[in-house]
C-alpha cells in the first residue's frame, strides 16, 4: 500500500495535539456506539469497516477505547478522555504489534511482523500517536491553531518510525453520505514540513458535540471513507 494511503488508513482507525490536551471540556462519544463505514481506495476497491467505542469509568475519571476491524486490518485502542493513548493494538495478516506509550513521547512496540520478533524503543514529540479518531473528537478546534503531532508509521514495521503531521481547520460545510446530512468542521490533515506541498486529505466532523467523524477523503489519491450507518 502506497504511503499516502497508509498515513489515511491509519486515520480511519483513526492524530494528537498537545495544545488541545488539557483544554477539552466534554467527551461525547457514548458507551457501546459502533460506526459502520464504507472505504474505497485509491484503486477503486471497496469495502465495509466497523468501529465499536466503549466508555470505561475509572478512580480517576474515564478511559476511552474503540475496536476497528474491516478485512484488511484490525485495531484496538485504548487512551484517556484528551485522546492521549496509552495502548494501540495492531493487526493485520502479517502480524501483530502493541505500542504502548508512556505519555511523555516514549513508545515501546512489541509482537511479531513478518515472522520477524518485534521488540523496539523510540522516543518522539510528546503528541505521538498511531490512530487518529479519538483525537479528532477530542481536540477542541478553532480557526487560528495548527495541531502538530506525531504519527507511528505502520508501513515501516518491524521498525518503529514516526512522520511529523498537522491538524487545521479549513472552516465549515454541509456533507450529504449515506447515514445523512450533516453540518462539519473541515479539517485539513497532512504533514508538518515541507511535504505538506504534495500531499494533504481532509477530515469532516459533525459541528457539534458528538464530533462524528462522517468523511474522510484522501486528496490527490481519490480513495475516501464515508460514514454509513451509525448506533
Amino acid at each position: 500500500m502506497k504511503l499516502r494511503e497508509k498515513l489515511i488508513w491509519s486515520g480511519v482507525v483513526l492524530c494528537i495535539a498537545a495544545a488541545a490536551w488539557g483544554k477539552t471540556e466534554f467527551v461525547s462519544i457514548r458507551n457501546g456506539e459502533t460506526h459502520t463505514l464504507l472505504i474505497k481506495n485509491g484503486d477503486g476497491v471497496s469495502y465495509t469497516g466497523m468501529t465499536r467505542y466503549q466508555v470505561i469509568p475509572t478512580g480517576r475519571g474515564q478511559t476511552l477505547s474503540y475496536a476497528y476491524r474491516d478485512k484488511t486490518s484490525q485495531w484496538q485502542v485504548t487512551a484517556n478522555t484528551k485522546g492521549r493513548p496509552s495502548r494501540i493494538s495492531y493487526k493485520t495478516k502479517a502480524g501483530k504489534v502493541l505500542f504502548d506509550f508512556d505519555g511523555s513521547g516514549n513508545v515501546t512496540a512489541s509482537g511479531t511482523w513478518n515472522q520477524q520478533s518485534v521488540h523496539e524503543k523510540a522516543r518522539f514529540s510528546p503528541n505521538v500517536t498511531a490512530e487518529n479518531m479519538l483525537v479528532l473528537r477530542s481536540l477542541p478546534f478553532n480557526n487560528d491553531t495548527t495541531y502538530e503531532f506525531d504519527l507511528i508509521q505502520t508501513d515501516a514495521l518491524p521498525k518503529l518510525k514516526a512522520y511529523p503531521m498537522s491538524f487545521r481547520l479549513e472552516g465549515r460545510t454541509t456533507v450529504t453520505v449515506p447515514s445523512g446530512t450533516f453540518r462539519c468542521l473541515k479539517v485539513r490533515f497532512t504533514f508538518g514540513d515541507w511535504r505538506r506541498l504534495f500531499w494533504k486529505a481532509f477530515y469532516y466532523i459533525t459541528d457539534d458535540e458528538r464530533r462524528m467523524v462522517v468523511k474522510i477523503d484522501n486528496i490527490p489519491n481519490g480513495g475516501s471513507t464515508e460514514l454509513v450507518k451509525f448506533e
